[in-house]
Protein backbone atom coordinates (compact mmCIF):
# COMPACT_ATOMS: atom_id res chain seq x y z
CA UNK A 1 0.00 0.00 0.00
CA UNK A 2 1.12 3.29 -0.46
CA UNK A 3 0.01 6.95 0.80
CA UNK A 4 0.20 10.35 -0.80
CA UNK A 5 1.56 12.27 1.79
CA UNK A 6 2.69 16.00 2.15
CA UNK A 7 6.10 14.14 2.44
CA UNK A 8 5.97 12.67 -0.84
CA UNK A 9 4.80 8.95 -1.90
CA UNK A 10 5.53 6.57 0.57
CA UNK A 11 5.32 3.08 0.71
CA UNK A 12 3.80 1.50 3.75
CA UNK A 13 5.71 -1.77 5.18
CA UNK A 14 2.73 -3.25 7.69
CA UNK A 15 6.19 -4.79 9.23
CA UNK A 16 7.38 -1.00 10.36
CA UNK A 17 4.36 0.35 11.65
CA UNK A 18 4.20 1.46 15.18
CA UNK A 19 1.17 1.29 16.74
CA UNK A 20 0.08 4.16 19.45
CA UNK A 21 -3.13 2.46 21.22
CA UNK A 22 -4.39 5.71 22.60
CA UNK A 23 -3.26 7.85 19.52
CA UNK A 24 -1.68 10.70 20.57
CA UNK A 25 -2.73 14.01 22.39
CA UNK A 26 -5.43 15.13 20.48
CA UNK A 27 -5.47 12.50 17.70
CA UNK A 28 -6.75 9.96 19.72
CA UNK A 29 -8.32 8.55 16.53
CA UNK A 30 -5.47 7.98 14.40
CA UNK A 31 -3.61 4.93 15.98
CA UNK A 32 -0.96 4.17 13.43
CA UNK A 33 2.38 5.75 12.08
CA UNK A 34 5.54 5.42 10.35
CA UNK A 35 8.35 6.60 11.79
CA UNK A 36 10.53 8.17 8.56
CA UNK A 37 13.72 9.52 8.99
CA UNK A 38 14.30 13.63 7.88
CA UNK A 39 16.80 14.90 5.07
CA UNK A 40 20.33 13.65 5.34
CA UNK A 41 22.31 15.82 7.71
CA UNK A 42 19.22 16.82 9.63
CA UNK A 43 17.93 15.84 13.32
CA UNK A 44 14.60 15.43 12.43
CA UNK A 45 12.63 12.89 11.90
CA UNK A 46 8.53 12.47 10.50
CA UNK A 47 5.82 10.43 12.54
CA UNK A 48 3.35 9.79 9.21
CA UNK A 49 0.14 8.31 9.71
CA UNK A 50 -1.05 5.93 7.89
CA UNK A 51 -4.46 6.36 8.51
CA UNK A 52 -4.65 9.87 7.44
CA UNK A 53 -1.97 10.78 4.71
CA UNK A 54 -2.39 14.67 5.46
CA UNK A 55 -1.27 13.97 8.80
CA UNK A 56 2.30 14.03 9.98
CA UNK A 57 4.35 15.61 13.16
CA UNK A 58 7.76 16.82 13.05
CA UNK A 59 10.39 14.77 15.64
CA UNK A 60 13.87 15.12 17.51
CA UNK A 61 15.96 13.40 19.90
CA UNK A 62 15.81 15.64 22.47
CA UNK A 63 19.03 14.72 23.67
CA UNK A 64 20.48 16.27 20.24
CA UNK A 65 19.24 19.54 21.56
CA UNK A 66 18.87 19.69 25.07
CA UNK A 67 21.98 17.75 26.76
CA UNK A 68 20.34 17.53 30.48
CA UNK A 69 16.91 16.00 29.45
CA UNK A 70 16.54 13.50 31.53
CA UNK A 71 12.86 11.87 32.52
CA UNK A 72 11.89 9.40 34.82
CA UNK A 73 9.22 7.30 33.11
CA UNK A 74 6.39 5.43 35.19
CA UNK A 75 6.58 1.44 34.98
CA UNK A 76 2.99 1.58 34.56
CA UNK A 77 4.11 3.67 31.36
CA UNK A 78 6.48 1.58 30.04
CA UNK A 79 4.54 -1.58 30.77
CA UNK A 80 1.53 -0.44 28.71
CA UNK A 81 4.21 -0.90 26.00
CA UNK A 82 5.43 -3.72 26.48
CA UNK A 83 8.74 -2.65 27.84
CA UNK A 84 10.10 -3.45 31.77
CA UNK A 85 12.75 -0.78 31.56
CA UNK A 86 13.56 2.81 30.16
CA UNK A 87 16.74 1.94 28.63
CA UNK A 88 15.32 -0.03 25.64
CA UNK A 89 12.74 2.60 25.19
CA UNK A 90 12.77 5.67 22.27
CA UNK A 91 12.02 8.84 23.40
CA UNK A 92 11.53 11.81 20.58
CA UNK A 93 9.77 14.81 20.91
CA UNK A 94 7.41 16.62 18.90
CA UNK A 95 8.35 19.94 17.06
CA UNK A 96 6.45 22.95 16.30
CA UNK A 97 7.97 24.40 12.69
CA UNK A 98 6.32 27.93 12.24
CA UNK A 99 7.47 29.52 9.07
CA UNK A 100 10.55 30.83 10.57
CA UNK A 101 12.31 27.51 11.81
CA UNK A 102 14.34 29.55 13.69
CA UNK A 103 11.74 29.91 16.10
CA UNK A 104 10.63 26.04 16.07
CA UNK A 105 9.70 24.73 19.84
CA UNK A 106 10.24 21.07 21.26
CA UNK A 107 7.45 19.46 23.49
CA UNK A 108 9.68 18.48 26.38
CA UNK A 109 6.88 17.88 28.68
CA UNK A 110 5.15 15.29 26.42
CA UNK A 111 7.35 12.91 24.52
CA UNK A 112 6.51 9.97 22.40
CA UNK A 113 8.19 6.73 24.22
CA UNK A 114 8.77 3.78 21.63
CA UNK A 115 9.70 0.25 22.23
CA UNK A 116 11.10 -0.35 19.02
CA UNK A 117 11.31 -4.48 19.57
CA UNK A 118 7.00 -4.55 19.95
CA UNK A 119 6.44 -1.55 17.42
CA UNK A 120 4.50 0.44 20.36
CA UNK A 121 4.72 3.90 21.39
CA UNK A 122 2.70 5.99 23.67
CA UNK A 123 2.62 9.52 24.44
CA UNK A 124 3.06 10.38 28.03
CA UNK A 125 2.38 13.72 29.98
CA UNK A 126 5.86 14.57 32.24
CA UNK A 127 4.16 15.55 35.82
CA UNK A 128 5.65 16.99 37.97
CA UNK A 129 8.00 18.55 35.00
CA UNK A 130 10.62 21.37 34.80
CA UNK A 131 9.76 21.27 30.83
CA UNK A 132 7.31 22.82 29.36
CA UNK A 133 5.62 22.34 26.03
CA UNK A 134 7.43 25.31 23.65
CA UNK A 135 11.11 24.62 24.31
CA UNK A 136 13.26 26.51 21.65
CA UNK A 137 15.50 24.26 19.12
CA UNK A 138 17.73 27.03 18.15
CA UNK A 139 19.66 29.12 20.41
CA UNK A 140 20.42 32.88 19.18
CA UNK A 141 23.91 31.86 18.62
CA UNK A 142 23.00 28.95 16.67
CA UNK A 143 20.71 30.11 14.49
CA UNK A 144 23.87 31.75 12.85
CA UNK A 145 25.03 29.12 10.06
CA UNK A 146 23.88 25.90 12.44
CA UNK A 147 20.98 23.33 11.34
Amino acid sequence: MKINSPLGEIEIDDQKVITFPNGLIGFSDHKRYLLLEGEEGTPFWYLQSVENEALFFVLIDPNQFFNDYQIDIHKNELASIDLEDSSSAVVLTLVTVPDDINKATANLKGPLIINPDRRLGKQIVLHPSPYGTKHPLFSETKTRGAV
